[in-house]
């Protein structure tokens, strides 16, 4: 196998229990298309599994962080999310009717502790800091909507402080709460000392608007299977704002995903996602752009190189 690759999936939850049967094969699937990967934590668990991975296999490198979701215990329907709800109240996605793969887990609430943290960061082949951010979407019945979304951002905050501390890139997750997050990037820009981009805003779907304001404050945008989305007539308007904003994020600070097992691009749409599809998605940005896929490939894999770091130099 060349040691160079031909994709990277910037985002992928291999760690989580959803390949617990068969992580092996859906592994050596993507390797076999040349595809590395990113294993991204959602809280203590998944993060040290994450680097138990990396560890593991050669071309798998990890992220830890905790999400915001994990901030309260919640029995979350993960069907991301073929409702008229989603759609009706304008926010992040375009979403195609038909069937998902209907993923149901607890969450458990965690504290997050940064002293634990670090000492996962300090692992060579850990490249980022996250998944962590802001999510407005999921609110459990019985919490207090206020007191979720300060505890998200203190402690969004929080790992935005680690990540400054110990150089690596911020893996951001947005849901419902762009302006939030722009502003918070914004109050903490001054801590970083990285030469190059600051992190990675992952699952983009906000508008083109917010993207150049994250470009500006020295983050990358990535895509998911969404941008491969068939929009209902109803759903066109959103759909064409998201594929605006592919066209239009510079070349050099562009990435792709999978955020698997969830968003499984076209033609797979309804199947639980895996590392290998990366390739649909960087079809689609190569066709919505006008430019070759291998053009994408090299230029998406050298943003991933040089936004991790760790990756280009281990």
């Amino acid at each position: 196998m060349s040691d160079r690759p031909y994709l990277i999936d910037a985002h992928a939850h291999i760690n989580f229990q959803a390949y617990k049967d068969d992580a092996p094969e859906v592994i050596a699937r993507a390797e076999s298309e040349r595809i590395w990967m990113i294993a991204v934590g959602s809280q203590i668990d998944t993060s040290r599994r994450a680097i138990a991975y990396a560890e593991r296999y050669p071309h798998i490198w990890a992220a830890v962080g905790l999400h915001p979701i994990h901030l309260v215990d919640a029995l979350v329907d993960e069907q991301e999310v073929d409702t008229a709800e989603h759609i009706a109240r304008g926010v992040s996605g375009v979403v195609a009717p038909g069937p998902s793969p209907r993923i149901q887990f607890r969450t458990r609430q965690e504290i997050f502790d940064v002293d634990v943290y670090r000492e996962l960061a300090a692992h060579p082949k850990v490249v980022a800091i996250g998944e962590c951010g802001l999510d407005r979407y999921r609110v459990p019945l019985g919490e207090d909507p206020d007191e979720v979304f300060r505890r998200q951002e203190e402690v969004f905050r929080q790992q935005i402080v680690l990540a400054q501390a110990v150089d690596l890139p911020l893996i951001v997750h947005v849901r419902d709460a762009h302006e939030d997050t722009i502003r918070i990037l914004e109050a903490t820009r001054s801590g970083w000392h990285r030469e190059s981009s600051f992190g990675l805003i992952h699952c983009y779907t906000g508008t083109w608007d917010q993207a150049q304001r994250y470009l500006a404050l020295g983050f990358n945008i990535s895509f998911t299977g969404i941008i491969t989305f068939r929009p209902t007539p109803k759903q066109m308007v959103i759909a064409e704002e998201l594929w605006r904003t592919v066209r239009g994020v510079p070349l050099d600070r562009l990435h792709v995903e999978t955020d698997c097992p969830y968003l499984a691009p076209e033609p797979h749409r309804g199947e639980r996602n895996e590392p290998r599809y990366v390739r649909h998605v960087a079809e689609r940005v190569a066709a919505l752009r006008g430019i070759a896929l291998e053009q994408i490939a090299m230029a998406s894999v050298e943003n991933a190189l040089r936004l991790f770091r760790k990756m280009a130099h281990p």
